[in-house]
């Protein structure tokens, strides 16, 4: 590691600490959390996380699986999605560059764990939202709506 990229590490994660304004009864498991939900773009090692909440990766490991229930990566991996998806819907940015935005520096990789957590991939989910919101769009401005949803709809939900 170079001296430069040292201390950018060093900076960013001061920049990290200071994001933790930790308070007594919050657990090591919730800052490390509050941290990956605040910055998933953040190329994070487990090791650098636990460092930032003073425990060992097993302690985090252990500690972030007793209150969530999955490891700090797989977390990650979930918040990463969910903004993914956050962004398909709502922006027309290029699905690469979305997936860079969250935080994943290989696109295959992030296909993969968007697929494994949604159960489908980017561009059809992209092209599931669009059918949806061209069709909610078509259904709101009927005027004969009773409410009830068009047959063949997709039901696309985080």
């Amino acid at each position: 590691m170079t001296i430069g990229r040292s201390f950018l590490a060093h900076r960013d994660m001061a920049r990290s600490e200071d994001a933790l304004h930790t308070n007594q009864r919050e657990t090591a498991a919730h800052q490390a959390a509050r941290l990956l939900n605040a910055h998933p773009e953040r190329d994070w090692r487990l090791r650098d996380l636990a460092e930032l909440v003073h425990l060992s990766t097993s302690q985090l490991g252990r500690a972030f699986n007793i209150h969530f229930g999955i490891p700090p990566m797989q977390y990650l991996s979930h918040v990463r999605t969910h903004r993914l998806a956050r962004l398909l819907r709502e922006t027309d940015l290029p699905i690469g560059m979305a997936m860079v935005q969250v935080g994943w520096r290989s696109r295959g990789h992030a296909a993969r764990q968007f697929t494994a957590i949604l159960g489908v991939n980017p561009l059809s989910y992209r092209r599931k939202v669009a059918r949806q919101g061209s069709a909610a769009v078509r259904k709101a401005s009927h005027p004969c709506d009773n409410g009830e949803e068009e047959s063949g709809s997709v039901r696309v939900g985080l």
